[in-house]
């Protein structure tokens, strides 16, 4: 029998071997950037956000941050700073290991359709993931694939496969998205992770649903972009793609997910936009996110601190590009989730 998700998982483990760690969180936690100050960076212009992160993590790097041409790795320098904080916490190898690998498949993505497309992606790879970016490089310049990790091989023979079938280069995107998460379900990480990670999973699958009946794409392939280790089966998704739109959020009605599904419909109808639900996608995960807040053992808070400042930089990146872009205000108060 289906067990319906009607609550956010709560599955922890305590571990006193984090006792120091959990305590230099919370201590790092007070120097996130809150609501407020995030209302106040909506509202500034870039000289005077400045000045309102002059006390943040920031602070170090402002005239890079607010320039147009370096801030993109003004922000990829505080990610490789969080990264190397929370290597320094963790203390299970297979965890920090993780927290690297989105970056390996991302260049691997990247570096693929750099060799479909004979361009020069160099300045797209990220040199953040556990593999040598460099080395990466050479591996694909040469073909020689085998001395990657076995999972990340796969994933690139099934994403030339189809997309020489195809001829899409979207299949790409679906395989690795595909095989990153085969990668989480296949391994014992912590049960706060999995379920991050399975939450992601049905809210993802949800919107590929919507895209796929909006697009009026074949409704043949649509098995081949779903997620697999969800709360939610894949063959109720399957089961839906013949469905009108109106009426799909209501089958979830007794799911957490009913409200983010529901609101998120109606605004894609109404606007022909995801912006309201990929907002209302980041609240959610937030709120699972903040059930560490009272933790006092175990790797939980560490992993909850990391998703966080994720975020943070996110935001941060969503109001630069919209400041130097002349976004409305209004805009990016939508995209941004506080």
């Amino acid at each position: 029998m289906l067990e319906i998700l009607t609550k956010l998982p709560e599955r922890f483990l305590e571990n006193q071997e984090y006792v120091y760690a959990v305590g230099r969180i919370r201590a790092l936690e007070v120097s996130l950037i809150d609501k407020q100050r995030f209302e106040r960076l909506l509202k500034a212009g870039v000289e005077e956000m400045g000045r309102i992160l002059v006390d943040t993590d920031y602070s170090h790097s402002l005239s890079e941050l607010l320039n147009p041409s370096t801030f993109e790795n003004a922000l990829q320098n505080e990610k490789q700073r969080i990264l190397g904080l929370i290597d320094s916490l963790v203390f299970e190898e297979d965890v920090r290991e993780f927290l690297h690998l989105e970056f390996d498949y991302f260049n691997a993505r990247v570096l693929l359709k750099g060799k479909i497309f004979d361009r020069d992606v160099s300045d797209f790879l990220v040199p953040l993931g556990n593999l040598n970016t460099d080395e990466m490089k050479q591996i694909f310049e040469n073909e020689e694939y085998e001395k990657l990790p076995e999972n990340i091989v796969k994933a690139i023979q099934d994403a030339i496969s189809s997309y020489y079938h195809y001829k899409e280069p979207r299949m790409i995107d679906f395989i690795f998205d595909r095989a990153f998460v085969e990668h989480m379900n296949v391994n014992g990480y912590p049960p706060f992770l999995q379920d991050y990670y399975r939450l992601l999973t049905d809210l993802t699958n949800f919107r590929s649903l919507l895209r796929w009946k909006v697009m009026e794409l074949d409704r043949s392939r649509f098995r081949d972009v779903l997620l697999p280790g969800g709360f939610i089966p894949e063959g109720i998704f399957l089961d839906l793609i013949g469905e009108p739109v109106e009426q799909i959020p209501g089958v979830f009605s007794r799911w957490i997910y009913y409200p983010v599904f529901l609101e998120g419909t109606k605004y894609l109808n109404t606007n022909h936009s995801f912006i309201r639900y990929e907002a209302m996608v980041e609240k959610l995960l937030s709120t699972y996110i903040d059930k560490t807040r009272y933790l006092v053992f175990g790797v939980e808070p560490v992993i909850a601190y990391y998703l966080k400042k994720m975020k943070e930089i996110k935001n941060i990146r969503i109001i630069l590009v919209g400041k130097f872009n002349g976004v409305e205000e209004e805009i990016l108060a939508e995209r941004l989730v506080v």
